[in-house]
């Protein structure tokens, strides 16, 4: 029979037990759930029983918990005219975490966390008064994390009309 223990690195999170089988003489498998960790250093402490004092104490491991890196699959719109206003887009995509920034030519602008699979963010109207092709990608910090693969936003150029032909004018003689 063992039983183990954790400690957190990071100020948000307490140690508490694990539930752990015994896989080898030299080896625990721990049911360490990722519901109630976040990215950053952890240090597993593991305690075992090998006597019937119960005196044994395992050293400690240390080890990382990192963010995934996200993929952006589809965004949604894809496009809106030049002078639009603030624009809300979906991104699609996969590992998406809260603290997961949407960036429109690199910029981070306002993002919100819906699930792992999509955020929603909103293109600032100042971002879309010139026709273009701004890349939108997604961010997630480290540990870990990096940056997506980009999806393209079209800012459409206001098409104005050509002048009407002139009316013909009749010339008296």
């Amino acid at each position: 029979s063992a039983t183990a223990s954790w400690l957190s690195t990071s100020s948000d999170k307490q140690g508490g037990p694990l539930t752990v089988s015994y896989y080898a003489a030299s080896d625990l498998i721990d049911a360490l759930s990722a519901a109630p960790i976040n990215a950053g250093s952890y240090v597993a402490v593991a305690t075992y029983l090998p006597d019937t004092n119960h005196t044994g104490k395992s050293n400690s491991a240390a080890f990382t918990i990192n963010n995934p890196a996200p993929t952006l699959t589809s965004i949604s719109p894809t496009s809106a005219p030049a002078g639009s206003p603030n624009t809300t887009i979906t991104l699609n995509g996969t590992n998406f975490i809260r603290g997961s920034t949407a960036n429109f030519n690199g910029t981070p602008i306002g993002t919100t966390f819906v699930s792992a699979i999509q955020l929603t963010a909103i293109i600032p109207a100042g971002d879309l008064t010139t026709a273009g092709s701004p890349l939108i990608t997604v961010v997630t910090a480290g540990p870990g994390g990096g940056t997506s693969g980009s999806q393209t936003f079209t800012v459409q150029s206001l098409e104005f009309g050509t002048a009407p032909a002139p009316y013909p004018t009749l010339l008296a003689n």
